[in-house]
């Protein structure tokens, strides 16, 4: 089979399988949800079906076995408890290590695959104890669907379907059976199927491998319809599918409707006409069963059945990085084409090239919104970590969640995992206290994490936030002398002192565990967030807990920067960041009291970066200020000259020398020229940490 197809499976199987540990983690704390109930069912049925079209037996054996389990609950014949709840979670587990190694050849894997099933087995033996043998009997005709179950069709609430099945002719290349598609049709209830063959007009152009059929279903079921659609989950957008409800009663007791039927789809072999007939059929049913509403008819037009539209394709992660890459180089050009205008100053050109500004522009928006994802896409994972730590550590935590559907670039998504999970262990184990420890300090005895998300401007803020015991600034202080991150006489702010905990190797836990207190945890939340120009803080009360604020760009690729000039050299600034600009003179500069200047009313920092990157020549007698937002301060950089705005493709910087302290990419201009980006939170913390470092080493001369 074609590895694109099984590549395409596993993906869709990753899907379905976060989607069933979701809906898992929602079961466990309401185990009568019948929406969660009927989800884990169906995923464990698609899996099942899917798994055998595309080669993966072992996932399909698997899965049945649990699928049995859950259609008796969904049944109502047995109820969920701890121990299936526990396993189903393992089963979870076991299902994305099959995915990756589905003939099971690592030992270890095998293993757990052995002892899964066993324990599978032995539930299932206790149920069936459990159940009376008539009942059981029963059960299974109900979940068979054939023509067996025809009495209970009759009497449960059923709803007839009309289904047209038209695979593309390359269904079979897919590794798709078209067959079994129809048999798990047939299985959901009563059914009559009726294909259509079309024939090949040039027999030179046969290949025995492509498909000529159609089919036409009538499907008579108590499932719901979305279990109908997941039997088509796996299929490319290539083929053709109408899903139609077209009564709330089984129409195969209406013998005269089902001879019209066969009659109908004997003799005719053109889906419109088949259509239009079927439509009139329907009609002169509705005339002998008045209390009964056809749903076959679409509301603009009465000969046309309702075609069921998917809202959503699945793109490859190569395809969408491609996409961008694309774009990015169209973004360059677009530069480029913009400076000839200018150049040349040709009316018509100049026209092109702001027409051309405009497409890309546009372009450029639509690619990054595809490219963006929600943050509820890696929820189920955090959900999952909570559940199992605070149990492995006796805790009481719920995790709450708000803003999930704020979108990141998935590159952002990616990167944010591991820094994520040590947040969240650190909350777990040393923020969030036991039962015990809650109650006699006046809480409630369960804790809170709450992971929330929000737009701010052009970024994407996220906290983490716990209610537990809370950082002590005093314990952190001790520590960071001890650790030789500070001096005794430093006298730091609250904030700069919370700041420690980011430091390498530090850590204030008394007792080291499988779970955190190495000190090899927040160092590299810092690092992974500022190597996807981000920022995290710290804020936290001692015994009411500690919020975790991350500050993202909305993507990594394209950014709308601010170009600017020193001298006669280029830099970037991103425009998220920039507050407003303004003016001042050299003198105002070299005589700024305390390199401070007064904007607005307001005396604020500002940072001549003339001095920092060491340019003397060519100084103006005028200079721009930007003044950019640093947390809750104003501060302003001091440049040169500003030559406007710019949609900024970001290249990486590679081998070339540079602070990277401030700079962290680069952009290649119109004119061809190399335009420096400035990550101006690491510039303001550069410069703070050099002037600190300036006064101590003025305080040792003195005390020398």
């Amino acid at each position: 089979m074609d590895e694109e197809y099984i590549q395409i499976f596993i993906d869709e199987a990753s899907d379905l399988i976060s989607s069933l540990e979701d809906a898992l983690l929602t079961l466990e704390k309401d185990k009568t949800n019948p929406e969660m109930i009927g989800q884990v069912f169906r995923v464990m049925h698609s899996l099942k079906g899917a798994a055998g079209m595309f080669g993966f037996e072992s996932i399909g054996d698997f899965t049945h076995g649990l699928e049995d389990i859950y259609d008796l609950v969904r049944n109502g014949k047995i109820s969920i408890n701890d121990e299936l709840m526990e396993i189903t979670l393992k089963s979870v587990d076991h299902l994305r290590d099959l995915l990756k190694d589905p003939e099971i050849k690592d030992k270890n894997i095998g293993k757990i695959h052995a002892g899964l099933i066993e324990k599978i087995n032995n539930l299932k033996d206790i149920i069936s104890g459990t159940i009376d043998s008539e009942a059981a009997k029963d059960i299974n005709k109900e979940v068979s669907g054939k023509s067996d179950n025809s009495d209970a069709i009759d009497k449960a609430e059923v709803v007839s379907y009309y289904i047209y099945f038209k695979p593309s002719r390359d269904i079979l290349k897919e590794g798709v059976n078209p067959l079994l598609i129809i048999s798990n049709l047939c299985d959901l209830g009563l059914s009559k199927v009726y294909k259509k063959i079309k024939w090949v007009d040039n027999l030179k152009s046969f290949d025995v491998s492509d498909s000529f059929i159609e089919w036409y279903i009538f499907l008579v079921t108590n499932k719901k319809e979305v279990e109908i659609k997941d039997i088509f989950l796996y299929i490319s957008s290539d083929n053709e599918v109408e899903i139609s409800g077209i009564s709330d009663t089984n129409i195969f007791l209406n013998e005269n409707k089902v001879r019209k039927l066969e009659t109908l789809f004997e003799n005719k072999g053109d889906k419109e006409i088949i259509a239009e007939e079927f439509t009139e059929i329907l009609k002169d049913y509705e005339n002998e069963e008045e209390s009964e509403e056809s749903e076959v008819v679409n509301e603009k037009n009465e000969t046309t059945v309702k075609k069921e539209i998917k809202s959503t394709i699945k793109v490859s992660s190569e395809k969408l990085d491609e996409l961008m890459n694309l774009v990015s180089e169209l973004v360059t050009a677009q530069a480029e084409l913009g400076v000839l205008s200018n150049l040349h100053n040709i009316q018509k050109l100049t026209t092109v090239a702001e027409n051309i500004e405009k497409i890309s522009r546009s372009l450029r928006d639509n690619a990054l919104n595809i490219c963006l994802v929600p943050m509820e896409e890696m929820m189920f994972q955090f959900k999952r970590l909570v559940r199992d730590l605070s149990n492995e550590l006796d805790k009481e935590i719920v995790f709450e969640t708000e803003g999930t559907d704020t979108e990141l670039d998935k590159r952002l998504i990616e990167n944010l995992k591991e820094p994520f999970m040590h947040i969240f262990r650190n909350a777990i184990d040393h923020g969030i206290e036991n039962r015990e420890e809650r109650i006699s300090k006046g809480k409630k005895p369960t804790g809170t994490i709450k992971l929330k998300s929000y737009y701010s401007g052009a970024d994407v803020h996220i906290q983490i936030i716990d209610d537990g015991k809370g950082m002590d600034p005093e314990k952190i202080r001790e520590k960071g002398i001890q650790k030789k991150l500070i001096k005794k006489e430093d006298e730091l702010s609250k904030k700069e002192i919370l700041e420690l905990i980011f430091q390498p190797g530090f850590s204030t836990a008394e007792v080291i565990t499988d779970v955190s207190g190495r000190g090899v945890g927040m160092d590299v939340v810092r690092r992974k967030i500022n190597e996807v120009n981000g920022v995290v803080e710290v804020e936290s009360e001692i015994n009411e807990g500690t919020t975790i604020t991350i500050k993202l760009p909305l993507s990594l690729s394209i950014i709308d920067a601010l170009l600017v000039k020193i001298d006669e050299t280029p830099f970037l600034i991103p425009l998220s960041f920039v507050d407003k600009c303004d003016e001042a003179t050299s003198d105002q500069i070299i005589n700024s009291v305390n390199n401070r200047i007064m904007i607005d009313g307001e005396l604020i920092p500002l940072i001549y970066l003339r001095r920092e990157f060491e340019i003397d020549k060519n100084c103006p007698d005028m200079h721009r200020l930007i003044i950019i937002k640093y947390n809750d301060i104003r501060i302003a950089l001091v440049v040169d000259s500003i030559v406007g705005e710019h949609q900024a493709v970001l290249k990486p910087l590679g081998d070339v020398e540079c602070n990277e302290e401030i700079i962290t990419s680069a952009c290649i201009l119109g004119d061809g020229s190399v335009a420096l980006v400035m990550d101006t939170n690491k510039l303001v913390e550069y410069y703070r940490k050099k002037k600190e470092e300036l006064v101590n080493c003025k305080c040792e001369r003195i005390n020398k």
